[in-house]
């Protein structure tokens, strides 16, 4: 993402012509990070838990989901969101969050098929 797509142009513009220096939270006011933690290293691990938890097929499709259609039109977008829906559907990840999720069980899914 680009400090454009970030900011309105006059922040973007006090910004590069000023050279200012701020902090995180300052940074976090202007939209340019995502949180400003005590702990970040901490926090980095406890929400690459949280997404390691996920299926790595549905993590990869959302990523994919929204590089591709974040500035696209809605038929374009839901043209995509639908193939990388039935993609995930039909996963073997899927598959296996289905049966953990009747036996009450933490999923262990398969590592990620990469498309060649």
């Amino acid at each position: 993402m680009t400090l454009r797509e970030l900011v309105p142009i006059d922040v973007a513009k006090q910004l590069t012509m000023t050279g200012e220096l701020f902090d995180g939270h300052k940074a976090k006011s202007l939209n340019l990070v995502t949180g400003v933690m005590d702990d970040p290293l901490a926090a980095a691990e406890a929400l690459a838990a949280q997404i390691k938890a996920r299926s790595p097929d549905a993590v990869a499709g959302a990523k994919s989901l929204f590089q591709k259609t974040w500035t696209a039109g809605e038929r374009r977008a839901f043209a995509i969101e639908t193939r990388l829906q039935w993609r995930m559907f039909l996963s073997r990840n899927q598959r296996i969050a289905v049966k953990a999720n009747l036996a009450k069980q933490a999923p262990e899914f398969l590592p990620r098929r990469v498309d060649g």
